[in-house]
């Protein structure tokens, strides 16, 4: 089955109830969060009110990209509210998200702070969709090799740090977190059943060339680029 974000909440509450680091996290959740994300909590408008932002786009007269500007918009889950440029957005589940092929480094607290801080505001009563700006994903089709990389990974080291998947995923579209993981991870693990984040440049340009060439059926990306073509908001 794919990668599942949930294991790392028994983590969270086994470090939040015995490791020192977490003290001021726990006391207080929501002061944490205006730490780590001053502008979410503090002036959250200065992000709604975002009305554009320069994103990499493909340039027909070159192959080197060109910088455009493009509006923002709001797209509401239920825990958080993410802002990011129009066009260039995806819907990302929980179940379809498999961690940096890279390794992405948690700073435990600030996880937490992202995770506890709606039941916090849910506990007082205060009903508030937070606003982040969203993170980066690489959403890829994933290839024999990559399932067998993953299974190999899976069986040595454990689910606490790679995707357990099944042949039957071979050939599906998964999303890999490139930026913003305390965020995306953090609002899925708080309850919200997906989150909203920007397509990486290398993955958007070959998809923009492959629309302006035609959208060939027969192109190696196909299944990826059709995906795009129907989900990017």
């Amino acid at each position: 089955m794919p990668f599942d974000v949930f294991y790392k909440l028994d983590g969270l509450y086994a470090l939040a109830e015995h490791d020192p680091e977490f003290e001021n996290v726990v006391d207080d959740t929501f002061g944490e969060m205006a730490r780590y994300y001053h502008q979410s909590v503090a002036t959250p408008h200065r992000i709604l009110e975002t009305k554009a932002v320069k994103v990499q786009e493909l340039n027909t007269l070159n192959e080197y990209p060109i910088l455009v500007e493009r509006p923002m918009q709001t797209l509401k889950v239920k825990n958080y509210t993410w802002v990011g440029p129009k066009g260039r957005l995806l819907r990302v589940e929980g179940d379809k998200i498999v961690e940096s092929l890279l390794g992405n480094l948690y700073e435990m607290p600030k996880l937490y702070a992202v995770a506890e801080t709606p039941r916090e505001l849910t506990l007082n009563e205060i009903e508030k969709s937070i606003p982040f700006f969203t993170g980066f994903v690489k959403p890829f089709t994933l290839t024999e090799q990559q399932y067998l990389n993953f299974k190999s990974d899976y069986e040595d080291y454990g689910e606490e740090d790679y995707a357990d998947l099944s042949e039957e995923d071979i050939g599906k579209v998964f999303f890999e977190v490139v930026d913003g993981h305390h965020r995306s991870i953090g609002a899925i693990l708080s309850g919200d059943p997906f989150v909203y984040a920007e397509i990486v440049p290398e993955v958007y340009i070959p998809y923009r060339e492959w629309v302006l060439q035609g959208r060939d059926t027969d192109h190696k990306d196909y299944v990826l680029f059709a995906y795009l073509d129907k989900h990017l908001l």
